[in-house]
Order: C-alpha cells, then sequence, then structure tokens
C-alpha cells in the first residue's frame, strides 16, 4: 500500500472517530407535514465540523440563519423547464442548497 493511500485510510479513521464534541452543537432542522405540504425550519447551521470561515478565499462566516421553506409533497412533472432562482433543495441537516451564490 502506497503511503498516500495509508494517509488516506488515516484521515478517514480520524473524521470516523472525532468526539461529538467537535460537530456543530447549534444544529437545529425540525421537518413537519402540514396538509399537502412538506415544511423545514432550521436554522442552517450544518450537524458536521466546517472549514475555517472567513478565509482568503471566502470572506463570509458562518452564522446562524432564520429558514422557514415549504415543498409539495406530491410534484408533478411540467412539460417545460422552470429555472428555479434561490434554494434548489435542503438537506435532511436543514443546510440550504443554493446553486446561484459563491458558497455553493
Amino acid at each position: 500500500m502506497s503511503t498516500l493511500n495509508t494517509i488516506g485510510i488515516l484521515i478517514v479513521i480520524v473524521f470516523s472517530l472525532m468526539p461529538r464534541i467537535l460537530v456543530a452543537s447549534s444544529n437545529k432542522i425540525n421537518i413537519n407535514v402540514e396538509g399537502d405540504q412538506r415544511c423545514f425550519s432550521t436554522n442552517g447551521i450544518p450537524d458536521h465540523p466546517t472549514g475555517n470561515f472567513p478565509n482568503r478565499g471566502n470572506p463570509h462566516k458562518i452564522t446562524e440563519q432564520e429558514v422557514y421553506l415549504c415543498i409539495t409533497t406530491s410534484p408533478k412533472k411540467k412539460r417545460t423547464v422552470t429555472p428555479i432562482r434561490g434554494t434548489l433543495g435542503i438537506a435532511i441537516n436543514g443546510v440550504q442548497v443554493r446553486a446561484n451564490t459563491a458558497g455553493s
């Protein structure tokens, strides 16, 4: 096994054994079904360690947000493409997927 492979395996082991304390403890996500809508209420903080921000490549720091987003529980396929602006999706940990932002 090459040294590079060994280092990669060690990194995976270290991250998988990382204590829960290092995980972002301020993560909040609540998912409810309200009528025909699935609604997400979140602060947008991930439930895992992140990089250090701000940094030279990204001057913004990670801060809590107030996000309330609902989607239909019965989506229907359209015949034409509809451009999406804003939130494209939301992860089960409450972090938004916003493809048209610098942080994507």
